[in-house]
Formats: structure tokens, sequence, C-alpha cells
């Protein structure tokens, strides 16, 4: 498609690339992919930040400027796990049967934040309840989406449980294709 570019019409560029999109990742297939492991996909980041700025216009809020842009990227952005990469209680536990259900739902989409590296680093070790309870874990991030999930835990009574994990999943899976429509 590349080399005929330049000889095509909009139209024509455009059937091309949904011809594309549709034989090597349809919007079902995307969801799904979304719905897996996908810790360690470079995209998140960009998903994580495009859900912030949907938080935003849900709020009647501006999305982010270059100035703000600029100050996430020097803010050094990571991937948080929410439920830790090792477990930090015993099963059963917080809806989890097991070590390897827990291991199995680790890298979900709705168990993973945006956070900056400074927090993030200051995150090790915590439990979910101490990342949102303490005043230089979640609450001191930038991230929108970090702030929806720590309220949604506190309304919780601090509760963050295995079902969690796959709700928010399904709502941010649910999300990308309404984002980036073909």
């Amino acid at each position: 498609m590349a080399r005929d570019a330049i000889e095509l019409d909009e139209n024509q560029t455009e059937s091309r690339l949904i011809n594309f999109i549709n034989n090597f990742m349809n919007n079902s297939e995307f969801k799904s992919r979304l719905e897996g492991d996908i810790y360690g996909n470079t995209a998140l980041k960009h998903i994580f930040i495009e859900y912030d700025e949907e938080i935003l216009k849900n709020h009647y809020k501006e999305p982010y400027t270059l100035e703000a842009l600029k100050r996430i990227n020097a803010s050094i952005p990571t991937i948080e796990h929410i439920f830790s990469q090792e477990p930090r209680f015993d099963f059963p536990s917080r809806g989890f049967n097991s070590t390897e259900e827990y291991i199995n739902k680790i890298n979900k989409l709705g168990n993973l934040t945006l956070l900056e590296k400074s927090i993030n680093s200051a995150c090790q070790n915590e439990t979910t309840e101490q990342k949102v309870e303490k005043e230089n874990l979640y609450k001191k991030s930038i991230f929108q989406i970090t702030k929806k999930v720590t309220a949604e835990i506190k309304n919780r009574g601090n509760s963050f449980l295995c079902n969690h994990i796959d709700e928010r999943t399904k709502e941010l899976s649910e999300f990308c294709p309404r984002r980036w429509q073909i």
C-alpha cells in the first residue's frame, strides 16, 4: 500500500487501511487481545494517557495541552500493578482462590495503571490498601486513571478484589475500540 499511496485518493486510502485493519486486527481481535495478558505491551502508556483524556472530557475539562504532555513525559510514566506482581497475602483471599489464579490475573489490563516512575518505585512491596492510603503513593499521582482507581477503591472501603480486575479490564478494553474506531 505504501508504494501506491501517492496515486491513491483519500477514499481509496481509507478503504485500503480499513481492509488492512480488518484482515489483521479487527475490533473483536483488538478487544480480545486487550483482555489477555497485556503487561509489557508498549502501547499501554499511550492507551492510558488517552484514557486519562477521556476522564478529563467526562468531567468537562480540556484534554492535555502540549505543555501538559511534556510534564507527563518528564515524570517518566510507568505501568504499575495495582496488586503487586508477587502476592502480598495468603490464599484464598481477596477473591483469589490460589496462587495460579493470581498469576493468571496479575498482568491483565484491569490490574494495571499509569504512575510516575518515582512513585512507582516507592510502591515496591506495598499492599493495594497502602498504595491508596499513603500520601506519597497513588494520591500523589498526576494521572487521572490512577486517581479514578484510587477513588473507586476508597469508595469500596479500600477494597480491590479479583473481580475488580475483571471489571476494569472490561471497561478499559471497551474504551479502546471506541477511541480508535474503524
